[in-house]
């Protein structure tokens, strides 16, 4: 479903101890509704982990970025998250999933982009039904399962080093990093986000 939509919440069918978002909050057209939907399906002492790349607007490829570490807590608060309870952190790679990542993923990525634009010159992607992905996922449907076995050999492998990334605090100009947002709802069973990193770390 769309979880930018208002109601989204309102559709699921129960709330939930864990939610994970990879690489998608770039790409939401309203990070706000995106964040409050997010606290709203949480159980009392639910987590969450969010990470997105936070690329500079001259080099993004989504719509949604933050110039500094406060714009993004303040927008986590007035989701409902308390300012206690969320913790900003950058994450990288360490340098052999790294090179295996750039060498097996993102190098056939740019490859395959600039095939792509030969025949359809298109702005950049915005939201996720907009990018190149979601635009061809249709006609390669039947190359799915090879695909998907060849990105779980690659991060089976990148996982073999451990480990695998580094978490630091963020800084407060926090451009062109990859961000790892984890935040509590308080209540039964509930971690402050400072005692899930280092149980998670």
């Amino acid at each position: 479903m769309d979880f930018c939509a208002p109601d989204a919440t309102a559709r699921l069918p129960q709330r939930y101890s864990l939610i994970i978002s990879g690489d998608t909050v770039e790409h939401v057209a309203d990070p706000a509704t995106f964040f409050a939907n997010v606290y709203r399906a949480l159980a009392p002492g639910g987590q969450c982990f969010i990470t997105f790349p936070n690329e500079h607007p001259t080099r993004a490829h989504g719509i949604t970025c933050f110039s500094n570490r406060r714009d993004l807590q303040d927008v986590l608060h007035a989701a409902g998250f308390a300012r206690e309870d969320i913790r900003i952190d950058t994450v990288r790679l360490k340098r052999g999933p790294a090179c295996l990542l750039h060498l097996g993923w993102q190098m056939p990525r740019r490859f395959g982009k600039r095939f792509w634009k030969c025949w359809q010159d298109r702005p950049a992607p915005q939201t996720f039904e907009h990018t190149q992905f979601f635009r061809a996922a249709a006609r390669l449907g039947h190359l799915a399962p090879l695909i998907n076995s060849y990105c779980w050999t690659l991060m089976k492998l990148a996982a073999s080093a451990n480990p695998v990334h580094e978490i630091r605090p963020a800084p407060e100009i926090i451009w062109d990093r990859s961000i790892l947002v984890r935040a509590s709802k308080p209540g039964t069973g509930w971690k402050s986000p400072a005692t899930a990193a280092s149980s998670n770390n």
